[in-house]
């Protein structure tokens, strides 16, 4: 098998906001794929049941000032929070800020303020796959930081249809 020298870049994704701003996301993971000749094609498969009609996705703008706790989305009963990406477009400028999502019980169950850097423009995803047992409101904690004068960003939630 001959030997090649490749130049390997980190991926780079702009992410537009609804509100015009943007964020670039870097990606250094790499992967390598080594093929040979593609054989021939195999017979088709069965044809397999159908599928949801998606993901709902909901996406909640949030500011340094804003009430807190702030009310983000009612969980329904027993449908999954599969995915909740925190996109900071304004980084905060207080001392020592934190973001949190949860619940009046727990402000941390999906995303715990370790899991994100209100003092970077950046995205930040957890993947809790929570299901509430019963209807609950989860709430994002905003705590801006000792004199705050900006910060703002975008909760995205995917979950079970």
């Amino acid at each position: 098998m001959p030997i090649e020298n490749v130049t390997i870049k980190p991926r780079i994704q702009t992410v537009t906001f609804l509100s015009g701003q943007q964020i670039t996301i870097e990606k250094k993971d790499v992967q390598v794929v080594v093929r040979g000749i593609q054989g021939p094609s195999g017979p088709q498969g069965l044809q397999g049941i159908p599928g949801s009609a998606g993901t709902p996705r909901i996406e909640i703008p949030f500011s340094f000032g804003d009430a807190t706790p702030a009310n983000l989305f009612m969980a329904v009963t027993g449908k999954l929070i599969e995915r909740i990406t925190l996109f900071i477009e304004t980084a905060f400028d207080g001392e020592t800020p934190s973001l949190t999502i949860g619940d009046e019980d727990d402000s941390a169950l999906l995303m715990d303020s370790f899991e994100n850097d209100p003092k970077e423009e950046a995205a930040y995803q957890v993947t809790p796959n929570l299901a509430y047992e019963t209807d609950t409101q989860v709430l994002l904690f905003i705590t801006p930081g000792l004199g705050a004068s900006q910060g703002s960003g975008l909760v995205v939630v995917e979950m079970q249809t």
